[in-house]
């Protein structure tokens, strides 16, 4: 109640109201006057809007930006923007077995639009697919929630059924954004961490963002589930700066003493018997420039303990 204290429905990684808006304040010393801007802008549109305002140019080779430049909303030139349309999805599908564990190619193909949940804004309406039900939620028509943003800010009232037309425009929409992410090459694949960027002697390997996991189980903000002998995870390095570096894991809130594990990377291997500890050496390995596959395996694990960090 403290935090949602303006009346929207839902809450965080939600569709409705309360877990999507966000206020946005832009200040600039003399530069800008004090305004409100009733339009809608979302965070891919703040980075366009920077290059913008420093006279940036994207370079040729760059992949396509999301988002545009709001620059004219800053100097009260709104008429100079065509409205803006985006579209929203719940931060997991709720049917999935595991909603961070990697996708694979099989997996991404099997994606059904009619079963994920999004939503599409416009400044005027929303149109909710498949939204998980909060307390004050409107009735679904046909797994659709279609919401007049100017009359009902709050959301209380599902216009879909008089307005069958619109509804059917917006799906079209949101199909064919869909079916773009399905079809684009480098759409759910893992992370690829960079290793030594700008000369740095100090890298960062998120334990939860593999690009393949066999047993473990991957969950938000650390990995789990190392349990039995043979399972692994991997992660796709990219070397800027070659070398040879000294791997180390954050173990300190696991169950992992006395659990030998092989890192294994550019046909290097290194075992290592680990203890619960922040600072946990797995091993050294020399990297050269270029891409990398990097592997952590377990090799015993007499009492079942779990990864850590």
């Amino acid at each position: 109640s403290i935090r949602n204290n303006h009346g929207y429905l839902g809450n965080k990684s939600k569709l409705w109201q309360n877990g999507i808006k966000s206020p946005l304040y832009v200040r600039w010393g003399d530069n800008y006057k004090s305004k409100d801007v009733e339009r809608l802008v979302t965070i891919t549109d703040v980075f366009p809007t920077l290059l913008e305002i420093a006279g940036i140019s994207i370079p040729i080779n760059n992949k396509q930006l999301d988002g545009r430049s709001f620059k004219p909303y800053l100097e009260h030139e709104e008429a100079t923007l065509t409205p803006r349309e985006a579209i929203f999805a719940q931060w997991y599908p709720m049917w999935e077995k595991n909603q961070w564990q990697p996708l694979s190619t099989e997996q991404k193909a099997e994606l059904e639009f009619n079963r994920q949940r999004l939503t599409w804004i416009s400044d005027n309406y929303k149109l909710l697919l498949n939204p998980k039900n909060a307390p004050g939620t409107p009735e679904r028509m046909d797994n659709v929630v279609l919401i007049d943003r100017r009359a009902d800010p709050l959301e209380s009232t599902n216009i879909a059924s008089a307005k069958p037309d619109l509804v059917d425009e917006i799906i079209v929409k949101m199909k064919s954004w869909f079916d773009g992410i399905l079809a684009a090459e480098h759409s759910f694949i893992a992370p690829e961490f960079v290793i030594g960027l700008n000369e740095r002697k100090v890298s960062q390997i998120n334990a939860y963002g593999p690009s393949k996991v066999v047993g473990a189980v991957n969950n938000s903000h650390r990995l789990q589930g190392f349990d039995d002998l043979g399972e692994y995870v991997e992660y796709n390095l990219k070397i800027k700066n070659p070398g040879n570096y000294q791997v180390v894991a954050n173990t300190g809130d696991s169950n992992l003493k006395d659990v030998k594990v092989r890192l294994t990377c550019n046909s290097r291997r290194s075992e290592q018997t680990l203890k619960n500890s922040d600072r946990q050496e797995i091993g050294t390995i020399d990297l050269y420039e270029g891409s990398h596959t990097m592997r952590i395996e377990i090799l015993e694990n007499p009492d079942g303990g779990t990864f850590g960090r």
